[in-house]
């Protein structure tokens, strides 16, 4: 699903239109971009919970040797 279907789909729930929810979407994602940056949590209710994970740095392997 793209930001185009999304729009699509929150559009009838708000009663915004394509375009105005097109862009309460480009504006939220940022935010929740620097949240989790500072290793902070943000949830969206009725709908989903993003944290953080820190994960030990993995080992890369190379394939063609």
């Amino acid at each position: 699903m793209n930001k185009t279907d999304l729009a699509a789909e929150v559009n009838p729930e708000t009663g915004l239109s394509k375009r105005a929810s097109e862009e309460a979407f480009i504006t939220a994602t940022p935010v929740i971009t620097n949240a989790l940056t500072r290793r902070e949590g943000a949830t969206l209710v009725g709908s989903r919970a993003f944290q953080f994970m820190g994960k030990k740095a993995r080992r890369g392997r190379n394939l063609r040797t």
